[in-house]
């Protein structure tokens, strides 16, 4: 990992929650989220684990600097690395206190080039329970590298405990996945990504939404969740198999159908969230590369499992152009980009396992935020 502090230039993805930080004013732009930890931890570890990984993947010591009024990052070993552990076990309601105190966490106001753009915690809600708590600036990392990382602090973790030598980190220098960003900016693939979202967004309707309007940029979304009915996914199962394909586009086009139906449309147009690391090396390093695509569904007199494979060319198209960027199809089709914060309303299929284990206890990961939120927004 780069451990010097020569400046080097933002990514496309990082230039773009510069600008958009900027346009939110005080309502910051982070990703925070927490494992849930049951059973004997030993802190010491987790916290040393935790400083070893934000060291390889270099993201726990980035900091920003202005040159000439453009921004910059270093890599910053220098800065202060300490885990906040806070005990809520004398509060009437622990587990209610430590939610309020990771709400208020992640809503503060952060400025970019002075403050720490990371901060973790370890909040005790019980004698053996745990809510291990992460904020990092979208500029810093996103989703899918945030969970990268906590999956590397857990393999350090259970080495340790286990009395072996851990794998070597595997992650790339960040400057290495700026320079690989720079490289397919200026690339014939670039150009190519491009053209065809131009031609396939061409003559598009209007966006559909269920609010007709968008929120504040410091509005709180209001976060409702629950799990699938075991019924419900056992027949997402078998749908899946008869349509020779996985579940993503049966979701996709199940809340295309729905949004098309809501609001009387023929065609919809859905967010797509996606990773943009489409090489080994990108999905097992740090930084900010995720990015937001669109999903175009023309609805029509199609049965459902027509449907199913319209949304499955839909997500192959876009996941084959997911690294080119949001701001860039806004830019080609003529949009002002304080008017399309989003496509539209977003699907967000997370396909990880949320269960991590730490020698003998278990932990369970769960987002709090993936930033700011414009509509309707839907993580499965």
């Amino acid at each position: 990992m780069h451990q010097g502090s020569a400046p080097f230039p933002l990514s496309a993805a990082q230039r773009g929650i510069w600008f958009a930080q900027h346009f939110a004013g005080s309502a910051p732009i982070s990703i925070a989220q927490y494992v849930e930890l049951n059973g004997a931890l030993d802190v010491l570890l987790l916290n040393e684990c935790s400083r070893i990984a934000g060291r390889e993947f270099g993201t726990g010591f980035l900091r920003l600097i202005e040159i000439d009024d453009l921004p910059f990052q270093v890599v910053d070993t220098t800065l202060d690395e300490e885990v906040v552990e806070i005990d809520m076990r004398t509060e009437p309601d622990p587990e209610a206190a430590a939610h309020e105190w990771m709400r208020v966490e992640y809503s503060a106001p952060l400025d970019l080039v002075a403050d720490r753009l990371v901060n973790v915690a370890l909040l005790r809600v019980g004698d053996d329970r745990y809510f291990w708590y992460t904020r990092i600036h979208h500029i810093v990392l996103d989703g899918f590298g945030a969970v990268t990382l906590i999956n590397r602090i857990s393999d350090l973790y259970n080495a340790a405990v286990e009395g072996r030598e851990p794998e070597a980190s595997k992650a790339d220098d960040l400057v290495k996945i700026v320079d690989a960003d720079s490289a397919y900016r200026s690339s014939d693939r670039f150009k190519a990504d491009g053209e065809y979202w131009r031609e396939h967004l061409a003559g598009m309707a209007d966006a559909v939404s269920l609010a007709g309007r968008t929120a504040e940029v410091d509005a709180h979304p209001r976060l409702v969740s629950g799990s699938l009915p075991a019924e419900t996914a056992e027949l997402l199962d078998v749908v899946a198999k008869a349509q020779n394909s996985s579940i993503a586009p049966i979701v996709v086009a199940a809340f295309g159908a729905y949004l098309g139906r809501m609001a009387g449309a023929d065609e919809v147009l859905l967010s797509l969230p996606v990773s943009a690391r489409t090489t080994a090396v990108m999905r097992r390093s740090g930084g900010m590369l995720a990015n937001v695509v669109p999903l175009r569904l023309q609805l029509g007199q199609l049965t459902v499992g027509e449907l199913i494979l319209k949304a499955q060319t839909e997500l192959t198209g876009a996941l084959r152009r997911q690294r080119y960027r949001q701001e860039d199809i806004v830019r080609d089709l003529g949009w002002a980009m304080d008017e399309a914060a989003s496509f539209g309303p977003s699907v967000n299929l997370m396909m990880v396992d949320t269960r991590l284990d730490f020698g003998s206890v278990t932990g369970r990961l769960h987002v709090l935020t993936s930033g700011l939120i414009d509509d309707l927004f839907i993580n499965l």
